[in-house]
């Protein structure tokens, strides 16, 4: 039996990845902020982490 994707199941997926990556966007954001202080802004977040 071959599975028909009709346009509202393709729109549904799409929605799901797209919520999905935002949630994860905002979730590892957290974590990073988290993990290095939580008081730092973004710029100086990111010299920390890449400075030697």
């Amino acid at each position: 039996m071959e599975t028909v994707d009709t346009q509202s199941s393709k729109d549904q997926r799409y929605a799901n990845i797209f919520l999905f990556t935002v949630f994860a966007y905002f979730a590892l954001r957290t974590v990073f902020r988290t993990a290095l202080g939580g008081a730092f802004e973004y710029d100086e977040a990111e010299m920390f982490v890449l400075a030697p």
